[in-house]
């Protein structure tokens, strides 16, 4: 029983599944129905409705008046006895709830309540399943009285926790075959855990999730008492040390889940006798050593296999068969220098990730001629070297597959990519020439593109004017290159897009006009280019979701437009380095963004095809820093090296989410000054040598 006072129990908050027998005893015998359900079990069904929350009255045919409660919604009886057997209360949604009450309740004061009392008591519940409904308090050890219980699911509910960890009581839950406890605050000794469980319970329970249980302590060789085990689930906690030979005596084991723990020392070879493993993922520990044939010997039937992050050594001999695998990641692992032959037998690999795994050579020809049902293939971070074969045979069956060869030396011309190719990362290579080719290719096949990044090559010549093909591009970035000429006025043609950075590419001339129709742009980053003329006032009119404007070291000049003002999402401001002139405008205290705290930031594409947070290159106090993540914290304005004039308006002080104002005029050594508008608020100030301020009066002055 939960400890303090019992809430009320919303019915949006149950997933509830309940093989429930009320009777002593149950008929098993045949026969046709003949009553309805017993007054006793009515009762108990009105009273629970009694303590739930039903804002969209799903239980209206559960009334006095309602009659047989066999006919009630959610009720089901056995045919025979007439006995309710099942009670099946699905969740309703959050946006039900809004719309039936009117509320605007916060959605976690909303979902808050206990596990009724009464259902410690039910010596005949089956199948118990409150999953994901954010319950809260101190499971009580009576829980192990539900003898009967086959199936107890009550994951994802955060506030909700064991006290002691699981309680001695559950050694008689000797008919459990799954437990999912999930996200439930255990926080207790792995080792205790499994001697809760042994007896009845190891012998013949199926599935076991406790990831994220707060657990710690080491996996001892108790796990192999759990013989019948087709499913563990151990993620999301501190669990030490290696990993015990016992884990290859789970003959029944289809899927393994150890990733995000602390787990050490090295791959044991007992992995190996796992022939009904499915999946396994034991990603992100600290495992070390080797990982040869042997730890793949029996696993006929594995097609997941997911151990980024540890530092472990595939040795394999070449002419090594793998077993038909459909996702493999193998991030960081040490898998060079050669290019894996073991990947050309893998008929149905979809996924692939390779990256910063120490391969050095080319990639030999018959891995461009494959044809993958590839939705993801990382092989970025190496030392690859070569050139991609400018017309590529390899063919992306699946539907909008990522592909990230960043970071490695590939050189040579852009290849042909296939127009159904989702993301593409090609960034910080040699690639060089014109991308006429690359862009231009089939300008009457509309591209599937979202993402194309390259970025940090060689690539020349001006940008092609044939955007008009590639419609669904919502990222762009061709920053570091070489390519001078103007922005073409078909990029205007991308009415998706979100971010575009072609930032240090020697760009000339003004920014098109038709670069207004991209009324989605939440970042632009045009800096250190030679773009020309005035800062075109549509920017402010046209982007109204603009979180970053990068327009630095060009050669824009006349007035900062007002029309900037009305950019209200608008965090990064960068105008330095240029000719501007004339005052700052006082109605800057209208970007409300810099004014007001607001932690959900939209999406901003950025460096890596995979990635979804943009990486913003700030320039203070002389250096560059990378914001990346933490760029839902940053606020910054950079006006330093124009040709400003005036005093700082007063409007300005009203920011008080700004962390960095800069105004230091051309060839002048300003004044850092640091002051407080209130606690863990503050503002770097660059200032002109002629404009003052002082911690005691936020008025500027002359």
């Amino acid at each position: 029983m939960l400890r303090g006072s019992m809430s009320l129990i919303p019915v949006n908050i149950l997933l509830l599944s309940l093989l429930l027998v009320v009777s002593v005893s149950l008929c098993f015998s045949y026969g046709s129905f003949t009553q309805g359900c017993s007054q006793i079990e009515r009762d108990a069904l009105l009273k629970f409705k009694h303590d739930l929350k039903d804002p969209s009255n799903r239980l209206a045919s559960w009334a006095d008046f309602g009659g047989d409660c066999c006919s009630w919604r959610g009720v089901i009886c056995d045919n025979v006895t007439g006995h309710v057997i099942e009670l099946r209360l699905r969740s309703i949604s959050f946006e039900d709830y809004l719309a039936s009450s009117g509320a605007s309740t916060q959605y976690e004061d909303y979902l808050n309540s206990s596990i009724p009392e009464w259902l410690y008591g039910s010596e005949h519940l089956k199948l118990l399943n409150l999953r994901s409904n954010n319950l809260q308090g101190v499971l009580s050890s009576s829980i192990g009285n539900m003898t009967s219980l086959i199936s107890l699911d009550l994951s994802l509910n955060h506030e909700l926790k064991f006290e002691g960890g699981i309680p001695g009581s559950f050694k008689k839950l000797c008919n459990l075959r799954t437990l999912s406890l999930s996200n439930v605050k255990l926080n207790q000794d792995m080792a205790e855990v499994l001697e809760v469980l042994l007896g009845c319970v190891s012998e013949e329970v199926e599935s076991l999730d406790l990831a994220g249980c707060l657990l710690f302590g080491q996996l001892t060789n108790h796990l192999g008492k759990f013989r019948n085990l087709a499913y563990l689930g151990l993620r999301s906690n501190s669990i030490s040390g290696p990993i015990p030979m016992a884990l290859g005596e789970l003959v029944s084991l289809r899927s393994l889940d150890l990733s995000d723990n602390k787990f050490n020392g090295t791959l044991p070879k007992s992995l190996g006798e796992l022939t009904k493993l499915e999946e396994m993922d034991i990603s992100h520990n600290s495992l070390q050593g080797e990982v040869s044939e042997v730890h793949f010997a029996n696993l006929k039937n594995l097609r997941n296999f997911s151990a980024a992050g540890n530092q472990l050594n595939l040795r394999v001999s070449p002419d090594w068969i793998p077993p038909q695998l459909v996702f493999i990641d193998l991030r960081s692992w040490n898998v060079g220098p050669q290019f894996p032959k073991w990947v050309r037998p893998l008929e149905h690999l979809s996924y692939l990730d390779i990256s910063n795994s120490s391969i050095s050579s080319a990639i030999p020809i018959w891995f461009w001629s494959m044809s993958f049902r590839m939705e993801y293939l990382n092989l970025s971070h190496n030392q690859i070297q070569g050139v991609i074969p400018s017309k590529l045979k390899l063919d992306f069956t699946a539907s909008y597959p990522l592909v990230d060869l960043s970071s490695n030396h590939f050189k040579g011309p852009l290849p042909s990519i296939f127009s159904n190719v989702g993301a593409l990362d090609l960034s910080n290579n040699s690639f060089s020439g014109s991308m006429l080719n690359f862009l231009c290719h089939k300008t009457d096949e509309l591209k599937n593109m979202q993402v194309l990044n390259l970025g940090e090559n060689l690539l020349s010549g001006e940008i092609p004017d044939c955007w008009s093909s590639w419609q669904y591009l919502v990222a762009i970035k061709l920053s570091n290159n070489k390519l001078g000429g103007n922005m073409p006025d078909s990029i205007g043609a991308l009415s998706l897009l979100e971010s575009l950075h072609i930032r240090n590419s020697s760009l000339s001339g003004k920014l098109p006009i038709s670069l207004k129709n991209c009324t989605k742009l939440i970042t632009l980053d045009v800096a250190e280019n030679e773009l020309v003329g005035s800062i075109p006032a549509w920017i402010g009119k046209r982007f109204s979701s603009m979180v970053v404007l990068n327009m630095r070291a060009n050669k824009f000049h006349g007035r900062i437009p007002r029309e900037l003002c009305n950019l209200a999402s608008l965090q990064i401001l960068d105008l330095a380095h240029n000719c501007l002139s004339w005052s700052i405008p006082t109605c800057f205290n209208k970007l409300s963004a810099m004014a007001t705290r607001n932690d959900s930031l939209g999406k901003i594409y950025l460096d890596s095809a995979s990635s979804t947070l943009d990486n913003v290159l700030l320039v203070m106090k002389g250096k560059v820093v990378e914001y990346s993540t933490i760029l839902k914290f940053v606020r910054s304005i950079d006006l330093s090296s124009n040709a400003l004039c005036g005093e700082i308006p007063e409007e300005v002080t009203r920011l008080s989410e700004l962390h960095i104002l800069s105004v230091l005029g051309k060839d002048q050594v300003g004044l850092l000054f640091l002051f407080y508008l209130e606690p863990r608020r503050f503002f770097f100030f660059f200032l002109l040598n002629e404009w003052r301020t002082t911690a005691f009066d936020s008025k500027p002055w002359k």
